[in-house]
């Protein structure tokens, strides 16, 4: 019993740092990818969330070539999404869609954000502690399949954080004054 709990766990735990948290969201994903692929966008990360008072499913873009996201991809992207919400059943039909660029402090969800990001100012939240911590601020050294190593920013300590302890992961704005 104990050992098929810390499995489903571990796979929820994985699952989390991705682009999609849920079923529903991993659909959407799998539908939208090819579709805005042939429009030189990727799929940053998609969250589905739902209260009391309304109910949102949030897609984050960005464009292959580097170039920045403007209104008019958010826009393109979004008329996609909503005729693939009216051929396939989501349950996400009574949901606002919102489409935005990532920002200046983009989350990285896949390891090639990490790869791209070689080098600069990153927050982590992990999972459980972590050097008796779960909040990191620093530096990508080195990125491998199965973790990164950061050079802290306040203590300039080499730490080893794997991806699946990462519950989230964002790109940090230095403010240079020179």
């Amino acid at each position: 019993m104990i050992c098929n709990q810390l499995i489903l766990c571990l796979l929820q735990i994985i699952k989390m740092f991705n682009v999609y948290n849920t079923q529903k969201e991993k659909e959407l994903v799998q539908l939208l990818e090819e579709v805005i692929k042939k429009d030189v966008y990727e799929i940053i990360r998609v969250r589905t969330l739902k209260n009391s008072r309304e109910k949102k499913c949030q897609i984050m873009i960005d464009k292959v070539d580097d170039t920045q996201v403007g209104i008019a991809d958010c826009e393109n992207v979004n008329k996609v999404i909503i005729e693939i919400l009216k051929l396939n059943d989501l349950g996400l039909s009574d949901y606002t869609i919102e489409v935005s660029s990532p920002g200046i402090d983009r989350p990285l969800t896949r390891l090639k954000d990490f790869i791209k990001h070689k080098g600069k100012l990153i927050k982590i939240n992990t999972l459980f502690k972590v050097l008796d911590k779960k909040n990191f601020k620093g530096y990508i050294e080195e990125v491998k399949d199965e973790y990164i190593l950061m050079k802290t920013k306040d203590e300039d300590d080499i730490i080893t954080i794997r991806f699946d302890s990462i519950l989230e992961a964002y790109l940090q704005y230095e403010h240079n004054i020179n």
